[in-house]
């Protein structure tokens, strides 16, 4: 059985119109939860389990032409 879980994502950013420019910096799944995407269990294989992926942090630059 899968159980329910919560990811948290934040991202702030600034953009300058003149200069065409964008820089986000962002944070996905916040809390570092691991929690089960997808569960495949049958009697003759083993169970298979996909989860969430783990924190990630990165800046998004953009320009603009």
């Amino acid at each position: 059985m899968q159980e329910d879980y919560d990811i948290t994502n934040i991202r702030f950013g600034a953009r300058n119109d003149d200069a065409g420019l964008d820089v986000a910096l962002y944070v996905n799944n916040v809390f570092d939860i691991q929690g089960d995407v997808f569960l495949v269990g049958a009697t003759a294989t083993p169970t298979l389990k996909y989860t969430n992926l783990p924190r990630t942090i990165g800046v998004e630059l953009t320009k603009s032409f």
